[in-house]
């Protein structure tokens, strides 16, 4: 299967666009179908949306926004976490070198006396 472009995104719209004129059935049921195969949380929940609006007429720019800004918080708070993961994982190391440095400063007066 050949795809166009480098995103996830794009390859997966173009892979529903090609499976869709194939198989005769509106992209909305192809993209479902892909998010169910794929299991992504957030690909479901935006393909939801779309099949939403599609059924009800209900305004997706609305939607997709308030899902666009959950995903930003999600990430905001993912990066948060892994950034204070790293902190506590650096504090060790950074321990052990003011513990040789101080060694390293001491260790000449200490042979002088």
């Amino acid at each position: 299967m050949e795809y166009s472009g480098d995103s996830f995104l794009s390859r997966i719209l173009t892979w529903a666009s090609i499976e869709s004129q194939a198989k005769n059935c509106p992209i909305e049921n192809v993209l479902f179908e892909a998010a169910r195969d794929i299991k992504s949380r957030e690909f479901l929940r935006v393909t939801m949306i779309i099949l939403d609006s599609r059924s009800k007429g209900s305004d997706i720019c609305e939607k997709l926004e308030k899902e666009m800004e959950q995903m930003q918080k999600t990430r905001l708070s993912d990066a948060r976490a892994r950034a204070k993961t790293a902190e506590t994982k650096l504090c060790f190391p950074l321990m052990l070198l003011l513990i040789v440095l101080t060694a390293v400063c001491v260790a000449p007066a200490l042979l002088n006396m």
